[in-house]
């Protein structure tokens, strides 16, 4: 019914949790789920195209964290979450258009819509069916061409765009571009390059709530294992001490000046934690995690892409020397006190300290 047409979804708030994501996956792919006849063959998965909104209170990663689950990066591409506030002090709007105030503004627009609908478009889609009719061959290149050059000049604001940022991007200036296009028209009343504007303004707000301008694994990766070490720093990581002494340079002296009945017993070891000289001379915790460890704090991502982002991070220390180093491994073997010889990963402690990008 809405193929190759909008599709509006009201009030995102009302989905089962457990279904979030994977509804924004297969709207955007087009194709339904593959589901078997009662001959036990498949039955023909219904295929759509479809442009999709919907409103709500919260967001995908929230909701999606209701069900105690994580926001992939390629459910974020499908699903573009947008603050409602417009920063202007008016809730969603920016302009009341001479209203004593937003609700009055809400109930104007609510009653004009009920009033008047579909004439536009239907005008709008004449008018492109028209351009296609006579140039079939170039108007498709024209429309991307065009929507191609709204997205290179919002990406001069954004130089570290990645793939995931582009794409979703091109999207917003393809809204932009129909905008002009009934701008062009004389459909709309607007000035020109207001359309375009304003998609710009959504897909900058857009940006900005996502919170990274490259991939979103990468961010995710930092960001997991941060909680990870920052939730279970004492209950799951033992304090590596060489000796059983109160040597400074091998426990935390806050730690140390507590009696042994309150210090806390580690339960499910993660790794290990060192009270040492770290980057810039300062002392800190470096922490050790074993590889069980290591790829549960990073639960749900490419490992090697992640130990990647870690590394180019500066929170992955690799090995400086010995065979692994030579073979470009991210882990290594140590000597653990009391335990004898496992491979570790070795994570700065500066990794806690440092919240998007501030150390």
């Amino acid at each position: 019914m809405h193929s190759d047409n909008l599709l509006l979804l009201d009030e995102m708030g009302q989905v089962d949790a457990r279904e979030a994501g994977e509804m924004s996956y297969l709207l955007a792919n087009g194709l339904g789920k593959v589901r078997a006849a009662r001959s036990g063959l498949a039955k023909p998965a219904l295929r759509f195209r479809v442009l999709f909104l919907s409103t709500g209170e919260i967001g995908l990663a929230d909701k999606n964290a209701e069900a105690g689950k994580g926001t992939k990066a390629g459910m974020e591409v499908r699903l573009a979450d947008l603050p409602s506030d417009a920063g202007a002090g008016l809730g969603a709007f920016e302009d009341l258009h001479d209203h004593e105030n937003a609700d009055a503004f809400s109930r104007a627009l609510r009653e004009q819509t009920g009033r008047f609908y579909g004439a536009l478009l239907r005008a709008f889609l004449a008018i492109l069916a028209g351009r296609w009719g006579r140039d079939p061959a170039t108007f498709p290149d024209t429309l991307r061409d065009r929507a191609g050059e709204l997205l290179r000049a919002w990406l001069m604001e954004i130089p570290g765009a990645g793939g995931q940022v582009r794409s979703v991007g091109f999207r917003f200036a393809l809204v932009g571009l129909a905008g002009e296009l009934a701008t062009e028209a004389a459909l709309t009343g607007w000035a020109p390059r207001a359309a375009a504007e304003a998609a710009r303004k959504c897909f900058l707000a857009w940006l900005a709530e996502r919170g990274t301008e490259g991939a979103r694994e990468d961010a995710q990766a930092v960001a997991q294992l941060r909680a990870f070490i920052a939730a279970n720093g004492a209950a799951r990581f033992d304090v590596w001490a060489d000796a059983p002494t109160s040597d400074a340079a091998q426990v935390d002296p806050a730690e140390s000046a507590l009696p042994p009945s309150e210090r806390f017993r580690t339960m499910k070891r993660a790794g290990w934690r060192r009270w040492e000289v770290g980057e810039g001379g300062r002392m800190h915790w470096r922490y050790y995690l074993t590889a069980e460890g290591f790829n549960e704090a990073l639960a749900g991502l490419a490992p090697k892409d992640a130990r990647r982002t870690l590394v180019t991070a500066g929170y992955l220390i690799r090995p400086s020397s010995g065979a692994d180093a030579d073979r470009g491994n991210t882990a290594t073997v140590y000597t653990v006190p009391g335990v004898g010889k496992v491979r570790l990963y070795l994570i700065s402690g500066t990794i806690l300290a440092s919240e998007e990008g501030a150390d």
